[in-house]
Protein backbone atom coordinates (compact mmCIF):
# COMPACT_ATOMS: atom_id res chain seq x y z
CA UNK A 1 0.00 0.00 0.00
CA UNK A 2 1.19 3.87 -0.58
CA UNK A 3 1.69 5.33 2.83
CA UNK A 4 -0.11 8.51 1.47
CA UNK A 5 -3.25 6.56 -0.06
CA UNK A 6 -4.23 7.73 4.00
CA UNK A 7 -4.61 10.82 3.05
CA UNK A 8 -7.26 12.76 1.13
CA UNK A 9 -6.03 15.70 -0.33
CA UNK A 10 -8.88 18.63 -1.12
CA UNK A 11 -8.51 21.72 -3.11
CA UNK A 12 -10.85 23.54 -5.15
CA UNK A 13 -10.06 23.68 -9.02
CA UNK A 14 -10.73 27.14 -11.42
CA UNK A 15 -12.35 26.98 -14.57
CA UNK A 16 -9.27 27.74 -16.74
CA UNK A 17 -5.62 27.26 -16.48
CA UNK A 18 -6.25 23.75 -17.65
CA UNK A 19 -2.28 23.42 -18.14
CA UNK A 20 -0.89 24.09 -15.12
CA UNK A 21 -3.87 22.45 -13.17
CA UNK A 22 -3.37 19.38 -15.11
CA UNK A 23 0.16 18.99 -14.08
CA UNK A 24 -0.60 20.18 -10.72
CA UNK A 25 -3.41 17.11 -9.92
CA UNK A 26 -1.07 14.61 -12.06
CA UNK A 27 2.18 15.49 -9.58
CA UNK A 28 -0.96 14.65 -6.76
CA UNK A 29 -2.48 11.22 -8.03
CA UNK A 30 1.44 10.38 -8.50
CA UNK A 31 2.02 10.22 -4.82
CA UNK A 32 -0.95 8.22 -4.40
CA UNK A 33 -3.22 10.92 -2.90
CA UNK A 34 -6.98 10.98 -2.92
CA UNK A 35 -7.65 14.08 -4.61
CA UNK A 36 -11.21 15.64 -4.05
CA UNK A 37 -12.28 19.27 -5.41
CA UNK A 38 -14.84 20.82 -3.77
CA UNK A 39 -16.82 23.33 -6.07
CA UNK A 40 -20.50 24.55 -7.16
CA UNK A 41 -22.75 22.42 -9.35
CA UNK A 42 -21.90 24.68 -12.31
CA UNK A 43 -18.45 24.38 -12.01
CA UNK A 44 -18.19 20.76 -11.37
CA UNK A 45 -20.21 20.34 -14.24
CA UNK A 46 -17.93 21.93 -16.67
CA UNK A 47 -14.54 20.42 -14.92
CA UNK A 48 -15.31 16.94 -14.12
CA UNK A 49 -14.83 15.50 -17.50
CA UNK A 50 -11.68 17.30 -17.55
CA UNK A 51 -10.02 15.98 -14.31
CA UNK A 52 -11.81 11.89 -14.75
CA UNK A 53 -9.48 10.53 -12.05
CA UNK A 54 -10.67 13.42 -9.17
CA UNK A 55 -13.52 13.22 -6.74
CA UNK A 56 -15.98 16.02 -7.67
CA UNK A 57 -18.01 17.12 -4.54
CA UNK A 58 -20.56 19.75 -4.53
CA UNK A 59 -20.10 22.21 -1.78
CA UNK A 60 -23.45 23.70 0.09
CA UNK A 61 -22.64 27.14 -0.09
CA UNK A 62 -20.18 29.09 -2.09
CA UNK A 63 -19.26 32.78 -1.57
CA UNK A 64 -21.14 34.54 -4.54
CA UNK A 65 -23.17 36.59 -2.35
CA UNK A 66 -20.23 37.86 -0.93
CA UNK A 67 -17.28 38.42 -3.75
CA UNK A 68 -18.96 37.27 -6.67
CA UNK A 69 -17.28 34.33 -7.00
CA UNK A 70 -18.02 30.67 -6.35
CA UNK A 71 -15.29 31.01 -3.76
CA UNK A 72 -14.94 27.95 -1.47
CA UNK A 73 -15.38 28.88 2.19
CA UNK A 74 -12.59 27.64 4.43
CA UNK A 75 -15.09 25.75 6.33
CA UNK A 76 -16.34 23.91 3.46
CA UNK A 77 -13.70 21.79 3.42
CA UNK A 78 -13.29 21.48 7.24
CA UNK A 79 -16.81 20.15 6.92
CA UNK A 80 -16.07 17.81 4.48
CA UNK A 81 -13.36 16.17 6.39
CA UNK A 82 -14.91 15.64 9.20
CA UNK A 83 -17.54 13.23 7.57
CA UNK A 84 -14.84 11.66 4.86
CA UNK A 85 -13.74 8.76 7.15
CA UNK A 86 -10.28 9.71 6.34
CA UNK A 87 -8.01 10.21 8.88
CA UNK A 88 -5.50 12.29 7.44
CA UNK A 89 -5.87 15.29 5.36
CA UNK A 90 -3.96 17.87 3.14
CA UNK A 91 -4.88 21.44 1.30
CA UNK A 92 -3.47 22.45 -1.58
CA UNK A 93 -3.88 25.67 -3.89
CA UNK A 94 -5.08 23.89 -7.09
CA UNK A 95 -1.60 25.05 -9.65
CA UNK A 96 1.06 23.10 -7.10
CA UNK A 97 2.83 20.55 -8.71
CA UNK A 98 4.39 18.58 -6.00
CA UNK A 99 8.25 17.19 -6.66
CA UNK A 100 8.25 13.64 -6.98
CA UNK A 101 8.31 12.86 -3.14
CA UNK A 102 11.32 10.60 -1.53
CA UNK A 103 10.69 8.56 0.96
CA UNK A 104 12.02 10.54 3.65
CA UNK A 105 9.61 13.55 2.69
CA UNK A 106 6.99 11.13 3.07
CA UNK A 107 8.01 9.72 6.41
CA UNK A 108 7.74 13.29 7.55
CA UNK A 109 4.36 13.76 6.15
CA UNK A 110 3.26 10.80 8.28
CA UNK A 111 5.25 11.28 11.43
CA UNK A 112 4.32 15.21 11.75
CA UNK A 113 0.81 14.72 10.82
CA UNK A 114 -0.12 13.32 13.96
CA UNK A 115 -1.44 15.70 16.58
CA UNK A 116 0.45 18.46 14.27
CA UNK A 117 0.42 20.07 11.74
CA UNK A 118 2.70 20.40 8.63
CA UNK A 119 2.61 23.21 6.20
CA UNK A 120 4.72 24.65 3.44
CA UNK A 121 5.43 27.73 0.84
CA UNK A 122 5.62 27.35 -2.18
CA UNK A 123 8.78 27.39 -4.90
CA UNK A 124 7.97 30.50 -7.55
CA UNK A 125 9.71 29.06 -11.12
CA UNK A 126 9.61 30.04 -14.65
CA UNK A 127 8.47 26.42 -15.91
CA UNK A 128 7.59 23.53 -13.69
CA UNK A 129 10.11 21.37 -15.21
CA UNK A 130 13.08 23.30 -14.64
CA UNK A 131 12.64 24.14 -10.91
CA UNK A 132 16.09 24.46 -10.40
CA UNK A 133 16.30 28.64 -10.36
CA UNK A 134 13.18 28.76 -8.43
CA UNK A 135 12.61 31.08 -5.35
CA UNK A 136 10.73 30.78 -2.27
CA UNK A 137 7.45 32.74 -2.05
CA UNK A 138 8.07 33.07 2.20
CA UNK A 139 5.09 35.45 2.84
CA UNK A 140 2.16 32.94 2.02
CA UNK A 141 1.65 29.31 2.53
CA UNK A 142 0.39 26.99 -0.36
CA UNK A 143 -0.02 23.18 1.12
CA UNK A 144 -0.94 21.71 4.84
CA UNK A 145 -1.22 18.33 6.02
CA UNK A 146 -2.85 17.15 9.34
CA UNK A 147 -5.26 14.97 11.01
CA UNK A 148 -8.94 15.07 12.72
CA UNK A 149 -7.32 17.12 15.38
CA UNK A 150 -7.20 20.00 13.34
CA UNK A 151 -10.45 19.94 12.05
CA UNK A 152 -11.98 21.33 15.44
CA UNK A 153 -9.90 24.19 16.04
CA UNK A 154 -11.79 27.19 14.07
CA UNK A 155 -14.29 28.90 14.85
CA UNK A 156 -16.62 29.95 11.47
CA UNK A 157 -15.13 32.72 9.18
CA UNK A 158 -15.64 33.81 5.39
CA UNK A 159 -12.22 32.96 4.85
CA UNK A 160 -12.09 30.92 1.12
CA UNK A 161 -9.97 28.87 -0.64
CA UNK A 162 -8.43 31.48 -3.50
CA UNK A 163 -8.94 34.74 -1.70
CA UNK A 164 -6.28 36.71 0.07
CA UNK A 165 -5.46 35.55 4.16
CA UNK A 166 -7.35 32.10 4.10
CA UNK A 167 -3.29 30.43 4.38
CA UNK A 168 -2.69 32.55 7.07
CA UNK A 169 -5.69 31.51 9.08
CA UNK A 170 -5.52 28.11 8.01
CA UNK A 171 -1.81 28.49 9.99
CA UNK A 172 -2.17 30.43 12.86
CA UNK A 173 -5.39 29.45 14.27
CA UNK A 174 -3.84 25.83 15.36
CA UNK A 175 -0.78 28.00 16.53
CA UNK A 176 -2.34 29.90 18.72
CA UNK A 177 -4.34 26.62 20.39
CA UNK A 178 -1.56 25.25 20.68
CA UNK A 179 -1.53 22.90 17.76
CA UNK A 180 2.22 21.87 17.27
CA UNK A 181 3.15 23.20 13.64
CA UNK A 182 6.23 22.07 11.67
CA UNK A 183 7.29 23.96 8.52
CA UNK A 184 8.65 22.27 5.43
CA UNK A 185 11.73 24.66 4.38
CA UNK A 186 12.52 21.79 1.40
CA UNK A 187 11.19 22.99 -2.85
CA UNK A 188 8.54 20.11 -2.93
CA UNK A 189 6.02 22.37 -4.07
CA UNK A 190 6.12 24.70 -7.49
CA UNK A 191 4.16 26.97 -8.70
CA UNK A 192 4.64 28.71 -12.39
CA UNK A 193 4.82 32.21 -12.24
CA UNK A 194 2.20 34.66 -12.99
CA UNK A 195 0.70 38.09 -12.29
CA UNK A 196 -1.10 37.84 -9.00
CA UNK A 197 -3.94 41.23 -8.65
CA UNK A 198 -6.08 40.99 -5.95
CA UNK A 199 -9.66 42.72 -5.42
CA UNK A 200 -8.31 45.42 -3.00
CA UNK A 201 -12.14 45.56 -1.68
CA UNK A 202 -11.82 41.74 -0.45
CA UNK A 203 -8.35 41.86 0.12
CA UNK A 204 -9.17 44.45 3.17
CA UNK A 205 -12.25 43.09 3.97
CA UNK A 206 -10.96 39.59 4.66
CA UNK A 207 -7.64 41.51 6.05
CA UNK A 208 -9.99 43.08 8.90
CA UNK A 209 -11.89 40.44 9.93
CA UNK A 210 -8.32 38.43 10.51
CA UNK A 211 -7.18 41.64 12.09
CA UNK A 212 -10.29 41.06 14.64
CA UNK A 213 -8.99 37.75 15.70
CA UNK A 214 -5.27 38.96 15.94
CA UNK A 215 -5.96 42.02 17.91
CA UNK A 216 -5.94 40.03 21.46
CA UNK A 217 -2.65 38.16 20.81
CA UNK A 218 -0.29 40.64 18.47
CA UNK A 219 0.20 44.09 17.79
CA UNK A 220 0.75 45.83 14.54
CA UNK A 221 0.06 49.58 12.61
CA UNK A 222 -1.96 48.61 9.68
CA UNK A 223 -3.02 45.59 7.51
CA UNK A 224 0.03 45.43 5.82
CA UNK A 225 2.12 45.10 8.67
CA UNK A 226 -0.08 42.90 10.05
CA UNK A 227 0.82 40.56 7.68
CA UNK A 228 4.73 41.01 8.02
CA UNK A 229 3.80 40.40 11.72
CA UNK A 230 2.05 37.43 11.40
CA UNK A 231 4.86 35.44 9.45
CA UNK A 232 7.34 36.37 11.64
CA UNK A 233 5.20 34.95 14.45
CA UNK A 234 4.36 32.12 12.28
CA UNK A 235 8.19 31.21 11.94
CA UNK A 236 9.15 31.60 15.55
CA UNK A 237 6.41 29.33 16.61
CA UNK A 238 7.09 26.69 14.07
CA UNK A 239 9.92 24.22 13.97
CA UNK A 240 11.18 23.44 10.68
CA UNK A 241 11.78 20.66 8.72
CA UNK A 242 14.30 19.47 5.74
CA UNK A 243 14.99 16.39 4.05
CA UNK A 244 18.71 15.61 4.67
CA UNK A 245 20.16 14.49 1.62
CA UNK A 246 23.68 14.18 1.68
CA UNK A 247 26.13 14.27 4.35
CA UNK A 248 24.27 14.52 7.92
CA UNK A 249 28.17 15.66 9.51
CA UNK A 250 30.63 17.52 8.07
CA UNK A 251 33.55 19.60 9.09
CA UNK A 252 32.96 23.49 8.19
CA UNK A 253 35.55 26.28 8.22
CA UNK A 254 34.08 29.91 8.52
CA UNK A 255 36.40 32.21 7.58
CA UNK A 256 34.96 35.04 9.97
CA UNK A 257 35.90 38.83 9.71
CA UNK A 258 35.11 40.10 12.48
CA UNK A 259 35.05 40.03 16.53
CA UNK A 260 37.39 37.69 18.70
CA UNK A 261 35.76 34.36 18.72
CA UNK A 262 36.28 34.79 22.44
CA UNK A 263 34.02 37.43 22.20
CA UNK A 264 29.72 38.12 21.93
CA UNK A 265 28.49 39.08 19.26
CA UNK A 266 25.34 38.28 17.25
CA UNK A 267 27.14 36.68 14.20
CA UNK A 268 28.72 34.31 17.18
CA UNK A 269 25.87 33.55 18.70
CA UNK A 270 24.36 32.24 15.19
CA UNK A 271 27.39 30.09 14.73
CA UNK A 272 26.95 28.34 18.45
CA UNK A 273 23.55 27.97 18.10
CA UNK A 274 23.73 25.33 15.07
CA UNK A 275 22.32 22.51 14.92
CA UNK A 276 25.36 20.92 12.88
CA UNK A 277 28.49 19.80 14.81
CA UNK A 278 31.89 19.98 13.50
CA UNK A 279 32.04 24.69 13.09
CA UNK A 280 35.41 25.78 13.71
CA UNK A 281 36.23 29.57 13.84
CA UNK A 282 38.82 31.51 11.43
CA UNK A 283 39.42 35.08 12.43
CA UNK A 284 40.57 36.40 8.90
CA UNK A 285 39.99 39.35 6.71
CA UNK A 286 41.57 37.95 3.71
CA UNK A 287 41.80 34.71 1.29
CA UNK A 288 42.60 31.48 3.71
CA UNK A 289 46.02 30.00 2.74
CA UNK A 290 45.28 26.31 1.25
CA UNK A 291 47.35 25.20 4.48
CA UNK A 292 44.35 26.73 6.45
CA UNK A 293 41.30 24.55 4.66
CA UNK A 294 43.04 21.49 5.03
CA UNK A 295 40.82 19.30 7.22
CA UNK A 296 37.74 20.86 6.61
CA UNK A 297 35.56 19.74 3.60
CA UNK A 298 33.27 23.20 3.73
CA UNK A 299 34.07 27.25 3.83
CA UNK A 300 31.61 29.61 4.81
CA UNK A 301 32.65 33.45 4.71
CA UNK A 302 31.23 35.76 7.64
CA UNK A 303 31.26 39.39 8.26
CA UNK A 304 30.55 40.62 11.52
CA UNK A 305 26.43 41.82 12.08
CA UNK A 306 25.63 38.76 9.52
CA UNK A 307 23.20 36.46 11.16
CA UNK A 308 21.94 32.91 9.96
CA UNK A 309 19.29 30.75 11.36
CA UNK A 310 20.17 27.80 13.26
CA UNK A 311 20.20 24.97 10.62
CA UNK A 312 21.42 26.74 7.92
CA UNK A 313 24.44 24.59 7.53
CA UNK A 314 22.66 21.39 8.23
CA UNK A 315 20.43 22.24 5.60
CA UNK A 316 23.12 23.53 3.19
CA UNK A 317 25.57 20.77 3.45
CA UNK A 318 22.51 18.82 3.08
CA UNK A 319 21.84 20.28 -0.24
CA UNK A 320 25.27 20.52 -1.42
CA UNK A 321 26.28 17.20 -2.41
CA UNK A 322 29.11 16.88 -4.91
CA UNK A 323 28.80 20.25 -6.32
CA UNK A 324 31.37 22.98 -6.05
CA UNK A 325 29.42 25.42 -4.27
CA UNK A 326 25.53 25.76 -2.82
CA UNK A 327 24.01 29.35 -2.65
CA UNK A 328 21.02 29.82 -1.06
CA UNK A 329 18.66 32.66 -2.00
CA UNK A 330 18.60 36.34 0.41
CA UNK A 331 15.24 37.33 1.74
CA UNK A 332 14.57 41.05 2.08
CA UNK A 333 12.01 42.25 4.43
CA UNK A 334 10.17 45.59 5.48
CA UNK A 335 7.64 46.11 8.20
CA UNK A 336 5.53 47.33 5.82
CA UNK A 337 4.88 43.51 4.52
CA UNK A 338 7.54 43.82 1.97
CA UNK A 339 8.98 40.24 2.00
CA UNK A 340 11.14 39.13 -1.37
CA UNK A 341 13.43 37.00 -2.09
CA UNK A 342 15.98 36.89 -4.79
CA UNK A 343 19.16 35.68 -6.09
CA UNK A 344 22.45 38.05 -5.64
CA UNK A 345 24.63 38.29 -8.59
CA UNK A 346 28.39 37.23 -8.55
CA UNK A 347 29.51 37.11 -11.94
CA UNK A 348 32.35 38.99 -13.20
CA UNK A 349 30.40 42.25 -14.06
CA UNK A 350 28.98 42.21 -10.34
CA UNK A 351 30.39 45.13 -8.78
CA UNK A 352 32.59 44.61 -5.44
CA UNK A 353 29.41 44.97 -2.74
CA UNK A 354 27.37 43.28 -5.07
CA UNK A 355 30.23 40.09 -4.95
CA UNK A 356 30.91 40.69 -1.23
CA UNK A 357 26.87 40.41 -0.17
CA UNK A 358 26.58 37.30 -2.33
CA UNK A 359 29.48 35.67 -1.06
CA UNK A 360 27.21 35.59 2.28
CA UNK A 361 24.66 33.20 0.93
CA UNK A 362 26.87 30.65 -0.53
CA UNK A 363 28.55 27.88 1.05
CA UNK A 364 32.05 26.15 -1.05
CA UNK A 365 33.63 23.06 -1.08
CA UNK A 366 37.32 23.27 -0.36
CA UNK A 367 38.30 21.56 -3.55
CA UNK A 368 36.78 24.30 -5.10
CA UNK A 369 38.63 26.64 -3.28
CA UNK A 370 42.11 24.82 -3.40
CA UNK A 371 41.84 24.53 -7.34
CA UNK A 372 40.76 28.06 -8.11
CA UNK A 373 41.29 30.55 -5.57
CA UNK A 374 39.48 33.46 -7.80
CA UNK A 375 36.04 31.25 -6.87
CA UNK A 376 35.58 33.13 -3.66
CA UNK A 377 34.91 36.32 -6.07
CA UNK A 378 33.20 35.05 -8.77
CA UNK A 379 31.44 31.59 -8.54
CA UNK A 380 29.28 31.72 -11.39
CA UNK A 381 31.67 29.60 -13.48
CA UNK A 382 31.93 26.16 -11.17
CA UNK A 383 29.44 23.58 -11.06
CA UNK A 384 27.59 24.91 -8.13
CA UNK A 385 23.72 24.63 -7.23
CA UNK A 386 20.95 27.30 -6.55
CA UNK A 387 18.87 26.56 -3.22
CA UNK A 388 15.99 29.12 -3.51
CA UNK A 389 15.37 29.61 0.08
CA UNK A 390 15.76 32.81 1.71
CA UNK A 391 18.19 31.29 4.35
CA UNK A 392 20.22 35.11 4.62
CA UNK A 393 17.34 37.80 5.36
CA UNK A 394 17.95 41.80 6.05
CA UNK A 395 15.69 44.52 6.49
CA UNK A 396 15.29 46.68 3.51
CA UNK A 397 17.27 49.41 5.64
CA UNK A 398 20.54 46.86 6.21
CA UNK A 399 20.25 45.35 2.94
CA UNK A 400 20.52 49.47 1.29
CA UNK A 401 22.80 50.29 3.57
CA UNK A 402 25.26 47.71 2.88
CA UNK A 403 24.57 47.57 -0.47
CA UNK A 404 26.20 52.07 -0.06
CA UNK A 405 28.85 51.05 2.24
CA UNK A 406 30.99 50.73 -0.89
CA UNK A 407 30.10 54.70 -2.16
CA UNK A 408 30.43 56.71 0.59
CA UNK A 409 31.05 60.16 -0.89
CA UNK A 410 29.60 58.96 -4.10
CA UNK A 411 27.04 61.33 -5.61
CA UNK A 412 24.15 59.47 -5.48
CA UNK A 413 20.78 59.78 -7.23
CA UNK A 414 17.23 57.84 -7.11
CA UNK A 415 15.35 57.02 -10.02
CA UNK A 416 11.31 57.19 -8.88
CA UNK A 417 8.71 59.74 -6.91
CA UNK A 418 6.67 56.38 -5.61
CA UNK A 419 6.52 54.99 -1.59
CA UNK A 420 9.47 53.06 -2.35
CA UNK A 421 11.42 56.65 -2.26
CA UNK A 422 10.03 57.94 0.44
CA UNK A 423 11.19 54.68 2.48
CA UNK A 424 14.80 55.13 0.72
CA UNK A 425 14.79 58.93 1.64
CA UNK A 426 13.61 58.24 5.42
CA UNK A 427 16.14 55.93 5.26
CA UNK A 428 19.49 58.44 4.03
CA UNK A 429 17.73 60.91 6.40
CA UNK A 430 18.15 59.06 9.36
CA UNK A 431 21.79 57.99 8.30
CA UNK A 432 23.20 61.03 6.87
CA UNK A 433 23.19 59.83 3.36
CA UNK A 434 23.04 63.12 0.90
CA UNK A 435 20.79 62.51 -2.47
CA UNK A 436 21.72 64.85 -5.31
CA UNK A 437 18.07 64.17 -6.62
CA UNK A 438 15.33 62.23 -8.24
CA UNK A 439 14.76 61.17 -11.42
CA UNK A 440 11.04 61.04 -12.76
CA UNK A 441 9.56 60.25 -16.23
CA UNK A 442 7.11 62.59 -15.55
CA UNK A 443 7.80 66.30 -17.21
CA UNK A 444 4.93 67.78 -14.59
CA UNK A 445 7.00 66.60 -11.65
CA UNK A 446 10.35 68.06 -13.08
CA UNK A 447 11.39 71.62 -11.23
CA UNK A 448 9.03 70.30 -8.28
CA UNK A 449 10.26 68.64 -4.99
CA UNK A 450 10.05 65.33 -3.39
CA UNK A 451 10.04 64.76 0.45
CA UNK A 452 12.39 67.92 0.07
CA UNK A 453 14.77 66.60 -2.92
CA UNK A 454 14.78 67.85 -5.94
CA UNK A 455 12.64 66.38 -8.88
CA UNK A 456 14.23 66.28 -12.34
CA UNK A 457 12.74 64.75 -15.71
CA UNK A 458 14.98 61.84 -17.01
CA UNK A 459 15.74 63.63 -20.33
CA UNK A 460 18.36 65.05 -18.20
CA UNK A 461 19.55 61.73 -17.38
CA UNK A 462 22.83 61.90 -19.66
CA UNK A 463 23.50 65.81 -18.26
CA UNK A 464 24.23 65.02 -15.06
CA UNK A 465 27.17 64.28 -13.58
CA UNK A 466 26.54 61.56 -10.80
CA UNK A 467 28.33 58.10 -9.72
CA UNK A 468 25.77 55.96 -8.98
CA UNK A 469 21.66 55.71 -9.97
CA UNK A 470 19.93 54.12 -7.61
CA UNK A 471 16.50 52.47 -9.33
CA UNK A 472 13.69 52.94 -6.34
CA UNK A 473 11.37 50.76 -7.22
CA UNK A 474 9.85 46.99 -6.55
CA UNK A 475 7.19 46.40 -9.11
CA UNK A 476 8.66 48.95 -12.07
CA UNK A 477 12.68 47.55 -11.68
CA UNK A 478 13.10 45.86 -14.47
CA UNK A 479 10.79 48.11 -16.92
CA UNK A 480 13.14 51.48 -15.50
CA UNK A 481 16.24 49.79 -15.83
CA UNK A 482 15.23 49.07 -19.61
CA UNK A 483 14.40 52.70 -20.09
CA UNK A 484 17.50 54.05 -18.69
CA UNK A 485 20.56 51.62 -19.73
CA UNK A 486 20.20 52.99 -22.96
CA UNK A 487 21.35 56.46 -21.84
CA UNK A 488 23.34 55.55 -18.16
CA UNK A 489 26.14 53.13 -18.23
CA UNK A 490 25.75 49.92 -16.86
CA UNK A 491 27.98 50.16 -13.64
CA UNK A 492 26.15 53.53 -12.95
CA UNK A 493 22.62 52.04 -12.18
CA UNK A 494 22.08 50.16 -9.08
CA UNK A 495 19.77 47.58 -8.78
CA UNK A 496 18.05 46.02 -5.77
CA UNK A 497 15.99 43.30 -6.85
CA UNK A 498 17.40 42.01 -9.87
CA UNK A 499 14.28 41.89 -11.62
Amino acid sequence: MNRLESFCLATSIAPGNAENQSKAVKSWLREGFHVVSINCRREIEELSGLYPQVRFVESNRDARDKFAKPYIYFDEFLDFFKSSGYKRFGLINSDIVLTPLTGEVKDLLLKHTDRALLFGCRMNVDSVEAPHDGLMYHQGFDFFFFDEHYLHLFPRSNFCIGLPWWDYWAVMVPVLKGLPARRMLAPIALHGKHEVKWDPNIWKSLGEEFAQFLKPVLSFTDLKNMAHVSVAYIEEMSDVLFVRRHRPKADIVVVYDGEDPARDSPALRALRRQTMEGIHVLRSNARPAASELQGFDYVYFMEEGDVIPPYFFELMCSEIGDRAFIQCGFRILQDTGFDFTLRLPAGPNASLEEKRLARKTVVFAKETLLRNPDAVDDWTGENGRFLGIGLIQQSLGQYVLERLRFHTGAKLYLYGTGSHSKILLDLFKANGIKIGGVFSPDIRLHDTEFEGVPVIHDRFLNTLDFDKLLISSYSFEKVIFERIARIVPEHKIMRLYYL
